[in-house]
């Protein structure tokens, strides 16, 4: 066909394709500036995460992660233990003078989440972003 002095019947479409995906890159380059900085990470170390209690007695020890029969068993006690390693949704713990390996599903844990806060730039007392997952300690309004 030919258009002359027309546009083509696909014309507005195409501008109104462009401009919606100028709009969702603007969109998705403020979301990232704006809320990247909730998600970095604060620099220090996190605290060792404790085993508080075991969900099974006896619990089972294993020698390495995934294996499917134990070293050895024992009754829970002493605890809490700390996680010296995360591996295979097993945990490494100094059982006396050896280590062992738990696994994750036969245990409780203590886990804390401290959010780390972003604040708007209009207002600095209204919080915009936080951490995910941080709802024992939520953005408070300084």
């Amino acid at each position: 066909m030919l258009f002359v002095g027309l546009k083509s019947p696909c014309h507005k479409t195409r501008q109104g394709v462009i401009l919606a995906l100028k709009q969702a890159l603007i969109c998705a380059i403020a979301t990232t500036a704006l809320a990247g900085p909730a998600y970095a990470q604060s620099g220090s170390a996190a605290p060792a995460l404790q085993i508080l209690a075991a969900k099974v007695n006896p619990l089972p020890l294993f020698n390495k992660p995934g294996e499917s029969s134990p070293a050895k068993t024992m009754v829970p006690d002493g605890f809490p233990w700390t996680v010296l390693e995360d591996k295979q949704d097993f945990y490494r713990v100094k059982v006396g003078e050896r280590d062992y390996w738990v696994d994750s599903l036969n245990v409780r844990t203590a886990q804390s989440v401290k959010a780390k806060c972003t604040l708007g730039q209009n207002n600095k007392n209204q919080p915009v972003a936080a951490t995910m997952g941080a709802g024992s300690n939520p953005c408070a309004a300084p």
